[in-house]
């Protein structure tokens, strides 16, 4: 079976391992570009960092700023996140569960109320963390990074799109799955998408997918990226004929 990966880069080369180890055919297609902003930390004193995305950890190691942060209490809304802050030399980190319920929970456990927060943020993002957090922190926002999409569907989704054959599409997060629908509108290939096995990491990416007609979608058991590829079918024999 043909996977389309839409992840950036480098998650998408590391999506894409996963998914051949499975015996499947991978075909990397980003539907976004990461971008550092080059925004400066504000000078202030912070109680912890937090971080969404490994993205953030990665444009916080390349600015000026992480020196001063490495010392404090970093929380992590999962486990590549938290991953990634601990190779950039952060010394306390703090898993969140994967999801942004879950590490504002922990986050509101741990800190006493009042505390300053730095959050290195991205665009665009979902208000769920901001709004749990808001009532009972100082919370300093800062987009660190930027998601682009690109103006028309990349022309390797597009053929494999276009071409008959079992075809899969992972999704690692709401906006993705929302980029393809759009981007695919756009180039006439709705039915394709609609045709084809979706498989996303949370019940939120679903539900765009299940709104616009898709009526293959299988939802990760673990709201993490790399547990996608598990819910492939089988190589050999998966009997799925892509019909819906």
């Amino acid at each position: 079976m043909r996977v389309l990966i839409t992840r950036p880069e480098p998650d998408a080369s590391r999506t894409a391992a996963l998914v051949a180890e499975r015996g499947h055919e991978p075909v990397i297609a980003p539907l976004s570009m990461i971008r550092p902003t080059g925004a400066s930390t504000p000078p202030r004193a912070f109680d912890a960092v937090i971080a969404t995305s490994r993205n953030a950890v990665a444009a916080l190691v390349g600015s000026d700023a992480v020196a001063d942060l490495v010392g404090m209490p970093f929380y992590a809304v999962g486990t590549a996140t938290a991953a990634a802050a601990s190779a950039a030399g952060f010394r306390d980190v703090r898993e969140g569960g994967g999801t942004a319920e879950r590490l504002a929970d922990r986050i509101r456990a741990e800190l006493p109320p009042g505390s300053r927060l730095f959050y290195a943020a991205g665009r665009p993002r979902k208000p769920q963390l901001e709004t749990a957090l808001d009532r009972f922190f100082t919370l300093d926002v800062l987009e660190v990074y930027v998601a682009e999409t690109p103006a028309a569907l990349p022309q390797a989704a597009a053929t494999v799109l276009e071409e008959p054959g079992d075809v899969a599409i992972l999704h690692a997060s709401r906006g993705a799955a929302e980029a393809l629908l759009a981007l695919a509108g756009s180039a006439g290939m709705t039915e394709s998408v609609r045709r084809a096995l979706h498989v996303v990491v949370s019940e939120d990416a679903a539900d765009p997918l299940r709104r616009a007609g898709c009526s293959r979608v299988e939802v990760s058991p673990r709201p993490v990226p790399d547990a996608m590829p598990d819910l492939l079918p089988s190589a050999r024999g998966s009997g799925w004929s892509g019909s819906g």
